[in-house]
């Protein structure tokens, strides 16, 4: 049996020797997988005289999936059931199927907007039922278009324009990364036999990047100051508050590094923050920290008494993940933490950020992108470098 296009087709034909004689047979699938699958059930019908199914087999037409079959699918073959499975990782599919859902609920039905406010639970329902309605095919750089449009008309300024350029730009990054061509060989594989549209007009479809932002030093010179001296009161009113703190602004951790930092992490003058059973870093590489000696000695006084496999903040897992940071953002807000003064709206975040961009003006671009755990010279060089300074350790 032989599978080829014919000219000016875009699915495959099928041929095969039968009695002396070549049955050719249209597969009207575009996939070689699913297209050798539906021939050979074919011609076994057709040997076995089993009419029956051969007009099935003939009558059978490329069905297109709709969005909400496809994330369904999506879901159960390509995402991890846990941490040590190979697949996208949950928390990336999250992302991914909630930038399709905003840019294909946005451009449907603008009312959806949830830029500015969080949708409500009912909104959200909505939107999601409406998305789930339409076929993949609405996929096109048509929508995009749209949807580009639309978010920035809702731009006041040329900063807030900036913004909306860069959260569009990685918004639809982020829904093109569910149709990867890993997405499709898995589909097509057996036992599935899953047969996705053609999407490459929306995939080649480039939206404009916003400019880089900039880490830029809070503008409030005593900031750093009275921060200092309300980490002491911290440290005695809320001591897992602190523990946060100090591993972002002394350390420049992640939030999702430092609620799943474990006490084994902690070594001699530094933390090695690595992957574990549970959880994975979010680039798979494992990077060790220095720490200052009263740090690393102020961490130890902290931790002591915690078993190796205990996490280096006490509680549960929603303490770890939600209250904990919560109480800290809180507080950093009430010392002047605040997007006016420091540029960043994440006050978490922006205690890392400081961490970096001093590493990167005493050792250099290179070094300070090995502790912030970037994948990408890129990352650490167009956010959080300052031009102005010179490091004489990067030559």
């Amino acid at each position: 049996m032989k599978l080829e296009k014919r000219k000016g087709q875009d699915t495959y034909s099928a041929r095969k020797k039968i009695n002396g004689k070549w049955r050719w047979w249209q597969t009207n699938s575009s996939n070689k997988a699913t297209a050798r699958a539906r021939a050979k059930l074919y011609y076994e019908s057709l040997v076995s005289e089993a009419l029956q199914e051969v007009e099935i087999l003939r009558n059978r037409r490329e069905s297109v999936l709709t969005i909400g079959e496809f994330l369904g699918h999506y879901e159960k073959l390509c995402v991890q059931k846990s941490p040590t499975d190979t697949g996208v990782r949950h928390n990336s599919w999250i992302g991914y199927r909630m930038s399709l859902y905003t840019i294909v609920g946005q451009t449907l039905d603008p009312k959806f907007n949830n830029n500015r406010l969080r949708l409500k639970a009912k909104q959200r329902k909505a939107r999601n039922e409406l998305v789930d309605k339409q076929p993949l095919t609405i996929l096109t750089p048509s929508l995009l278009r749209k949807y580009v449009k639309l978010m920035r008309s809702r731009a006041k300024g040329t900063e807030e324009l900036t913004t909306i350029k860069r959260s569009t730009h990685t918004r639809v990054i982020n829904a093109k990364a569910l149709f990867a061509p890993k997405t499709y060989q898995i589909f097509a594989e057996e036992p599935h036999y899953i047969t996705l549209p053609n999407l490459k007009e929306f995939m080649e479809y480039q939206v404009e990047r916003g400019g880089a932002s900039r880490f830029k030093a809070p503008k409030d010179k005593s900031l750093a100051g009275r921060t200092e001296a309300a980490a002491r009161d911290l440290k005695t009113s809320d001591p897992e508050a602190y523990k946060m703190f100090v591993l972002a602004y002394r350390a420049g951790l992640r939030k999702s590094e430092i609620t799943n930092a474990r006490l084994a992490w902690l070594g001699d003058h530094e933390i090695n923050v690595q992957s574990t059973h549970d959880y994975v870093t979010k680039n798979g590489h494992d990077r060790e920290i220095p720490l200052a000696p009263p740090v690393y000695e102020e961490l130890l006084e902290l931790t002591e008494g915690l078993n190796e496999d205990d996490h280096i903040l006490c509680g549960t897992k929603t303490d770890r993940v939600r209250h904990t940071p919560d109480r800290l953002n809180k507080w950093l807000a009430d010392l002047g933490w605040t997007r006016d003064k420091t540029g960043s709206g994440k006050k978490l975040h922006a205690l890392r950020a400081n961490y970096i961009s001093h590493m990167v003006k005493v050792a250099g671009t290179a070094v300070a992108q090995h502790l912030a755990g970037h994948a990408d010279y890129s990352t650490t060089d167009r956010h959080y470098a300052d031009p102005d300074v010179k490091v004489a350790r990067e030559a």
